[in-house]
């Protein structure tokens, strides 16, 4: 009889288990809207892991044989963790939620800062290497036109020596 009741106070903390993990998952919704998809992926993530916990508690706590009463004590850990303990649990989540998206934050700031500023460092030399390209091939642009200029000029000279010998 007393096994019996120790087995089912710890089931009834099984129960208590489950709930905060349940819990876990709840104020995480209340922290960030996650969309639906991902909150289906959530569930079965929660109920596998609620299979795992009830299972190593059947499989330690009544060494493989299953009782109706370990359901019962689940059930009633659950119910005494929901009308006694999750409010205050899923207000401290919330709080150690925000309060390591504010250290994550903290902590990425100077890596995020040193990209912004790599970007920003290459967005003006991507400037600087426009404009001097643009002179580059603006004074190709008018070597060629003199060099065009010269060879037409060169080229009536020629013209006009071998109309001069011609003549001659």
């Amino acid at each position: 009889m007393i096994n019996q009741l120790v087995d089912f106070i710890g089931f009834v903390i099984i129960g208590i288990v489950i709930a905060i993990i349940f819990d876990f998952f709840r104020a995480l919704r209340k922290v960030k809207k996650i969309p639906p998809f991902i909150v289906v992926i959530q569930d079965i993530i929660y109920f596998i892991i609620a299979t795992l916990v009830i299972m190593y508690g059947i499989i330690s706590i009544l060494d493989t044989n299953m009782r109706l009463y370990i359901f019962i004590a689940i059930i009633l850990g659950c119910l005494i963790y929901f009308n006694f303990f999750s409010k205050h649990v899923i207000n401290l989540y919330i709080i150690l939620f925000k309060m390591s998206k504010n250290i994550l934050e903290f902590i990425i700031l100077p890596f995020y800062l040193s990209i912004y500023l790599i970007v920003k460092i290459c967005i003006i030399i991507k400037k600087i290497a426009k404009k001097c390209c643009k002179k580059f091939f603006y004074v190709i642009t008018l070597i060629q036109k003199s060099l065009k200029k010269k060879k037409i000029k060169v080229k009536k000279r020629k013209k006009k020596v071998l109309k001069n010998e011609e003549s001659i």
